[in-house]
């Protein structure tokens, strides 16, 4: 039997052309999570750090939310015969939201931190728990309806 040969795409060209298939409305969610906490660091002061800790488990949802399009809209029997594995391209999406996301906190944690008056540690629990429950709870939440 004989195989189409496919050219080969290394796997950062893989998950780099992910970027451009997650929905912009993830992608604008994100940025006005992070801009209202960019924005509030400078107007609120020692509060920030509890409204901040209260949006971010927005930004987690809508990470499911990406990540569960694929059954919501039965796409799955399509996605599995494509090029690229369902769970290949699922890690992908998941991986560049989860490497954004992780950016803009590496910039927010020390930020609250100086402006609320907490250790770094302190104010990395109080920011990444909202965010790592939801996360968790909602990944949880759509590995039981798929199956």
């Amino acid at each position: 039997m004989k195989r189409i040969p496919q050219p080969g795409i290394s796997n950062l060209s893989f998950v780099l052309s992910q970027a451009g298939y997650i929905r912009k409305y993830v992608w604008g969610i994100s940025a006005v999570l992070f801009g209202t906490a960019f924005m509030g660091a400078h107007m609120f002061g020692k509060d920030v750090m509890w409204g901040i800790s209260a949006l971010l488990p927005f930004a987690a949802v809508s990470v499911v939310t990406e990540q569960n399009r694929f059954h919501i809209f039965l796409m799955s029997e399509l996605e599995m015969a494509a090029r690229f594995s369902l769970k290949s391209v699922v890690l992908a999406r998941m991986e560049i939201l989860g490497i954004v996301h992780l950016l803009v906190l590496l910039f927010l944690i020390p930020v609250c931190a100086r402006l609320h008056g907490t250790s770094v540690f302190q104010t990395g629990l109080y920011l990444l728990v909202p965010y790592l429950l939801t996360a968790d709870a909602g990944l949880w939440a759509a590995w039981r309806t798929s199956v």
